[in-house]
């Protein structure tokens, strides 16, 4: 007797339906709103450059994938995708890894059973009952999920697929193993038709992705039209815009609340400019141009092509605005761990190293045309900055002019061997000193910071004696927004109401070393006086700025060290409390010699000006800020 088969049957042994899996992923995936921005079913339109990557998951000839890619730009659903898919057309057993297995975890529950149980393709095949967190069973296959501090799971088992996610972020690892992706492609070997897919954002040239992405065969970027004159173009940072009285107005903005707000502002007025037409475009024209965009490979090599690299910024994503681009990169650009992450996250480019550092002979070759002691004439203000130690300090004094343009004055140092002599020393040399313009005018130190580091209680108290022209300082090298924070002096027996700044010491050697590559004497130059003493020289060339890497976390910023072996660094701390007392004074709103005639009314005024104090420093002009 023949018994027919069922439908469930027969339904089992039809071969899968043939499609892409951009294909599979429009017809059955299905968006939830607990994570997804644009919940509902799955349109690769909405990201018509994710087309490409998925559907190089299905290329018989390509082994490895290689996607650098930005923040939010849809790699990881894609790569999601290709795992849906390979379960109910191509099974084989499959493995991804994340950076840890708490990752993992947090994974399989929320991003892999969220597509397994909303889409109705994987009833019937997905074995709930026989699956746990860290291994999802099907028909025919399983996905096991670990992370990369595992290596004990990651040699286990003999694996066709592996999606090796956010592989920049993997721990290091010791040496007793070898590192994560090669214990993982090892478990590839015996399969002939094996694909692997790498993700990642950037992290440095010598990271994992970068590296991964050289190797490649070919490697392909997005080229989108211009919606005006129709060339094909990659979006750029370089290509952001926004308004140039936005730049003007953050260069001579200090208040951390006010460029907040002229920040927003950039967000909301910035645009794209076309490199061809220099045509604008808006964010309402990226839906377009990226239906009409294409992949464009470069450096393909004739031959049989099996490792393809893809890459592509945030600035594809239909999730993040021009605005958005130019306002994050606003917010981060003077904090270099903030930078990198810029650079890493949003452009997908690696943080090219630019460690900085000055020999003394650079140091001099900032040598200006004028004395020791003698203030150039284009100079309206002077500040100082003095380093505090047990028995001695040293000084720095600094005259500005226009676009914190800058001339060393004089420096040196005094000792401090008695209670007293502090506070002498400082009357002595910074209070009572009087310093000429080239052309006979006089004038005084407009305000002085001091390292109140040691002998705090004796700066404070000559801080008070002295309160229109000294402020105590602390340097920090820990994150903070600006130049500088204010805290009121809150010690036992004080009642004096004393301000004491932190000085964001980092921030500040970041100015000092970049005004010291422009040439002597041009706006916004540093500048140092004739026939300088390489003495000086040496100390202020005694760090440079280095990257450290957490041994932990594997994180990576920038500090400012000492180098060993080199002098001591007092005058370098001097000149980084001179450049934050002359932003105390709002030196950076400086105008130059047009504006001011022009906000002259009349020379009775200018003198009354100078009358009250603005060259002299003892009155309560504008430049104050205190």
């Amino acid at each position: 007797m023949i018994v027919p088969w069922t439908s469930a049957e027969l339904a089992a042994c039809k071969p899968p339906e043939r499609m892409t899996v951009s294909e599979w992923a429009d017809r059955y995936r299905i968006l939830t709103p607990r994570l997804a921005a644009k919940p509902g079913p799955w349109r690769t339109s909405y990201m018509p450059y994710l087309k490409g990557i998925m559907d190089a998951w299905n290329e018989p000839g390509v082994e490895e994938i290689v996607l650098c890619k930005g923040a939010q730009a849809g790699a990881s659903e894609a790569a999601n995708n290709c795992l849906g898919y390979t379960a109910c057309q191509d099974p084989g057993a499959a493995l991804v890894v994340y950076p840890t297995e708490d990752i993992a975890e947090w994974a399989s529950e929320n991003r892999l059973q969220d597509m397994i149980k909303t889409s109705n393709v994987f009833n019937g095949i997905f074995r709930e009952r026989e699956s746990d967190r860290l291994e999802l069973q099907f028909r025919g296959m399983y996905i096991a999920l670990t992370g990369a501090n595992s290596p004990a799971a990651l040699s286990a088992m003999p694996m066709r697929y592996i999606i090796f996610d956010e592989i920049d972020k993997y721990p290091r690892y010791s040496g007793r193993e070898a590192n994560p992706l090669k214990l993982g492609k090892e478990r590839t070997k015996t399969f002939p038709n094996r694909k692997l897919m790498y993700i990642s954002t950037p992290t440095l040239e010598t990271g994992n992705i970068w590296r991964l992405l050289q190797r490649c065969d070919v490697v392909y970027r997005y080229e989108v039209p211009c919606p005006r004159c129709g060339e094909l173009l990659s979006f750029s940072f370089k290509d952001v815009s926004w308004p140039e009285d936005l730049t003007e107005a953050l260069r001579k903005e200090d208040d951390p609340t006010a460029r907040q707000k002229i920040i927003r502002q950039v967000e909301d007025r910035a645009w794209y400019r076309c490199p061809h037409c220099e045509g604008r475009i808006e964010d309402r024209d990226k839906s377009f141009m990226l239906g009409e965009g294409r992949w464009i490979s470069e450096g393909a090599e004739p031959g049989k092509i099996r490792r393809i690299g893809f890459h592509w910024n945030s600035i594809y994503s239909p999730q993040i605005s021009f605005g958005a681009v130019a306002s994050e990169f606003l917010r981060s650009k003077d904090s270099p761990e903030d930078l990198m992450n810029f650079i890493n996250s949003w452009l997908a480019e690696p943080f090219r190293e630019s460690v900085a550092k000055a020999e003394p002979e650079k140091v001099l070759e900032a040598s200006g045309n004028y004395s020791r002691g003698e203030v150039p004439d284009e100079a309206v203000a002077i500040t100082a900055g003095v380093d505090v130690q047990k028995s001695e300090a040293y000084y720095v004094v600094r005259a500005w002019g226009p676009g914190l343009t800058s001339w060393l004055i004089e420096y040196g140092r005094f000792d401090t061997w008695n209670e007293t002599d502090l506070q002498d020393g400082l009357r002595a040399h910074i209070v009572e000193p009087v310093y000429r313009f080239g052309d006979g005018r006089l004038c005084q130190i407009g305000y002085c910071l001091v390292d109140c580091g040691y002998r705090t209680d004796e700066v404070y108290d000559a801080c008070v004696v002295y309160g229109d022209v000294l402020g105590p300082v602390k340097g920090s090298s820990r994150r903070m927004d600006g130049y500088y924070r204010r805290h009121v002096v809150d010690r036992k027996g004080r009642k004096d109401g004393l301000t004491m700044l932190e000085a964001n010491t980092s921030l500040l050697k970041d100015f000092i070393f970049g005004r010291m590559t422009k040439e002597p004497g041009t706006r916004g130059s540093w500048s140092l006086f004739r026939d300088c003493p390489r003495g000086y020289a040496e100390q202020i060339a005694s760090e440079h700025k280095v990257m450290v890497t957490d041994a932990r976390t594997g994180s990576s910023h920038h500090e400012w060290k000492k180098i060993s072996g080199h002098a001591a660094n007092h005058l370098l701390d001097c000149e980084v409390y001179a450049t934050l007392a002359a932003r105390m004074l709002n030196l950076h709103y400086m105008p130059t010699e047009e504006e001011r005639e022009a906000m002259r009314p009349s020379s009775s005024s200018v003198d009354s000006a100078e009358g009250a104090g603005w060259l002299k420093g003892g009155g309560s002009g504008w430049w104050k800020g205190r």
